[in-house]
């Protein structure tokens, strides 16, 4: 798996050929470990990956899939070398943690690479005629329902909910007549570039 530089996420690439791959003896022991019935040994570990599938989305991650994956495979490796972990769930959560602060490590890395790299030339080629409706149209816009869309739309994957909600909150409105609002823009903004 790749991740791109705003994707908390484990990178996995050419310098991560020699890592430590989840054999099914390691799979085994955390299924054994996090099985509370015998007859339902995956429904567990389902569990537990969803619940830090949430986490990691509440923290920001783009794939946090992913990062979950990575999480349980951790843990999957200490329990087939043989560590004794009392409470699975919490060992999880602090594993999660340290996939977290390595992804942010790593996605500062990429950025500050990304800043030292030279500018690239533009691209000469035509620019697509919506693209420049679309800007004609925004810029005839009011200035408050252009700003409302840009902050609306502006913000990460991971904290788009909470944005809004406080763009509602500055606004005296409810997060749904914030939605109204939005949606009333974008129609007029579509209808004025499609004519």
């Amino acid at each position: 798996m790749t991740s791109s530089p705003a994707v908390l996420a484990p990178a996995r690439g050419p310098a991560d050929t020699n890592r430590w791959q989840l054999t099914t003896e390691s799979f085994e022991a955390l299924l054994a470990r996090l099985a509370s019935d015998g007859d339902q040994v995956t429904h567990p570990y389902q569990h537990l990956h969803r619940r830090l599938a949430a986490f990691f989305d509440r923290q920001g991650c783009i794939d946090a899939d992913a990062c979950a994956d990575a999480t349980l495979d951790r843990v999957a490796r200490q329990l087939g070398e043989g560590r004794m972990i009392e409470n699975v769930c919490r060992y999880a959560y602090g594993v999660a943690r340290f996939v977290i602060l390595e992804s942010i490590r790593r996605r500062t890395r990429l950025q500050a690479a990304l800043v030292q790299a030279p500018p690239q030339p533009p691209a000469a080629r035509t620019p697509d005629p919506r693209l420049v409706r679309l800007e004609t149209q925004l810029e005839r816009m009011r200035p408050d329902m252009r700003r409302l869309l840009v902050e609306y739309y502006g913000a990460e994957a991971g904290a788009r909910w909470a944005s809004r909600k406080r763009l509602a909150d500055r606004l005296g409105i409810s997060y749904g007549a914030l939605k109204a609002r939005i949606h009333r823009a974008r129609t007029q903004l579509g209808r004025s570039i499609t004519t």
